[in-house]
């Protein structure tokens, strides 16, 4: 009898434990904003990715139509990758696939829009420079001598 419970509890451990790490994987960069250059045929252009309960917004996108999406992430070492496609009314769609490690993400955007396909890159955007040191303050003039 207890060597069937030991079997039994052991089996649902095994069967159970890919679901639990799928579920630790979802919603793995919630809370994370990442500042990303957009490169696309148009030029480089600003934008912001935010991941929050289970779904990434993307500052532009939303501005264009395009509400925040369910994203997912599959886990590897100090690797995450990530996968979202967002839609507008209009049935245009972004698929955005990327790979965060640390601070930093980068991917591309693969865009369907009106018929027509384009393919964006982003990535994270440098960290800006370092503030110059203030310039050192002037000397002091010397004292003018005392005459009497």
């Amino acid at each position: 009898m207890k060597a069937l419970l030991l079997s039994v509890a052991l089996g649902a451990m095994v069967f159970a434990s890919p679901v639990f790490a799928a579920d630790a994987a979802k919603g793995s960069l919630d809370g994370k904003t990442f500042a990303v250059v957009v490169k696309t045929a148009d030029g480089a252009k600003d934008d912001t990715l935010s991941f929050k309960d289970g779904k990434v917004e993307c500052a532009l996108s939303k501005t264009a139509g395009y509400p925040a999406a369910a994203y997912t992430t599959k886990v590897a070492g100090a690797v995450t990758t990530v996968t979202a496609e967002l839609k507008n009314d209009k049935g245009d769609s972004r698929k955005i696939a990327g790979t965060v490690t640390g601070d930093k993400i980068s991917g591309t955007i693969d865009a369907t829009e009106g018929g027509k396909t384009s393919k964006m890159t982003f990535g994270s955007k440098p960290a800006a420079a370092a503030a110059k040191p203030a310039a050192p303050a002037p000397a002091p003039k010397p004292a003018a001598p005392v005459t009497k």
